[in-house]
């Protein structure tokens, strides 16, 4: 499932998450295969970049039990950012991210450059039930709605509970820390 597209420097981001076996796309004369799961009953997530003539640039597969890649936005000379959800753990190039704890889900924000190389990736926050929202990418900010359910583990370790679903907003300094975060209210269901 392709869900979210951002273009700068004549190039073309995308980002999604896929359930079944194999990951194509069409090079303009034929289907060409990313990636084979071989039959694994996981969600993975998805990013990539094609060129301003259609062409697959680089594609990388987020691996992981339940991987969503659901935001992707360019932000200046080549750098990617992707955001969305994941369970337990999450892998890209080897490099791993894990919830707060094992068993639960976790939003993620990750970076790559137009090359396709990995510049790191945080958790921001952990629950049994966590959902991704949306993104926004300014300067060197990045400001970031998830949705949470009974409560929210944070990596320093602060928990947050309610009795009921909860909107956060957040406001991340991109060098990878929670710079400010505000719960915005109770019983929001989607906010962009």
């Amino acid at each position: 499932t392709g869900v979210d597209v951002s273009s700068a420097d004549s190039l073309i981001a995308f980002c999604g998450y896929f359930n079944g076996s194999e990951v194509y796309y069409y090079n303009g004369t034929q289907w060409v295969q990313i990636y084979s799961t071989q039959g694994s009953p996981y969600t993975y997530g998805f990013v990539g970049i094609f060129n301003k003539s259609g062409k697959l640039k680089w594609g990388k597969v987020l691996k992981g039990p339940s991987v969503y890649a659901l935001r992707c936005q360019w932000k200046g000379s080549g750098k990617l950012y992707v955001y969305g959800h994941f369970s337990d753990s999450m892998e890209v190039d080897g490099n791993k991210l894990y919830s707060a704890d094992p068993g639960l889900s976790s939003v993620f924000l990750m970076k790559f450059d137009s090359a396709g190389n990995y510049h790191g990736g945080s958790t921001i926050a952990s629950s049994f039930e966590i959902w991704a929202e949306d993104m926004a990418i300014e300067s060197d900010t990045a400001f970031l709605t998830y949705r949470f359910d009974i409560f929210a583990k944070f990596p320093d370790g602060t928990l947050v509970g309610t009795d009921t679903s909860t909107l956060v907003i957040e406001k991340i300094a991109l060098n990878g820390y929670a710079s400010a975060s505000r719960v915005l209210g109770l019983s929001l269901i989607h906010i962009s």
